[in-house]
């Protein structure tokens, strides 16, 4: 695929926008039924936004003393900033 920043058309009965779990799994189902699906994603496929994130639950509360910047701050670092809250 040309990457250079041109203009590339493509086709499709399925557009899934999102590489994470949810979005692959769409794409398969869709795939199953017979479609041609196109996946896109800001960053890598099965490895962006919050899917990391799936195997060990957070929960932000200030009850616990969490402080908002901080918590959005270090989701955006060790999400290597793929998951940017100012998307």
């Amino acid at each position: 695929m040309d990457r250079s920043g041109g203009e590339n058309r493509l086709e499709a009965d399925v557009l899934v926008v999102g590489g994470g779990i949810a979005g692959c799994f769409a794409a398969i189902k869709a795939r199953d039924q017979g479609a041609e699906v196109i996946l896109v994603d800001k960053g890598f496929v099965g490895n962006s936004g919050q899917t990391p994130y799936a195997s060990n639950f957070m929960a932000f509360n200030p009850d616990w003393g969490h402080e908002l910047d901080a918590w959005m701050s270090y989701i955006s670092m060790t999400s290597e900033y793929v998951n940017n809250r100012y998307w």
